[in-house]
């Protein structure tokens, strides 16, 4: 079955999360600090081989409205060449509000008195997995 790696693409940093083996929960990673999101593709391919991945699954940043936002030429070429170096399926999941849910998340947290740089980043990609994982679970 293999794992999933979720990403939550930015400019500045690339948040991670990954599944268990069951594809049942997902758990954050440590984000990644982008000079040029090509040197994030080797660490990512890194990981997919420590790991086992199997799939990865990209958060798509959509406005209210649907249409999309953001950053959206580099995020579609880096989507192209993660797909083409990897060779994995990789699919896109709607990651409309995930940030806003991950700053929601921190500001809960018992304890957490500051944001620690990526730590948003990392919960918005956990989320954005589990969100995935639990739909394909109601597909099957």
């Amino acid at each position: 079955m293999g794992k999933i790696l979720a990403i939550d693409f930015g400019l500045k940093r690339i948040g991670l999360a990954i599944s268990d083996e069951n594809q049942k929960f997902a758990f954050g990673r440590p984000t990644l600090n982008v000079r040029h999101w090509r040197d994030s593709i080797i660490e990512i391919k890194k990981i997919n081989a420590e790991e086992g991945v199997g799939e990865i699954v990209v958060g798509w940043p959509k406005a209210l409205a649907g249409s999309v936002s953001g950053p959206e030429g580099d995020l579609k070429k880096f989507i192209d060449e993660l797909s083409r170096q990897t060779s994995l399926p990789v699919n896109l999941l709607d990651e409309r509000l995930t940030s806003q849910m991950a700053d929601r998340l921190m500001r809960d947290m018992p304890g957490v008195s500051s944001k620690p740089k990526g730590k948003r980043d990392q919960l918005a990609a956990t989320i954005i997995l589990q969100n995935y994982l639990d739909q394909k679970a109601l597909k099957s």
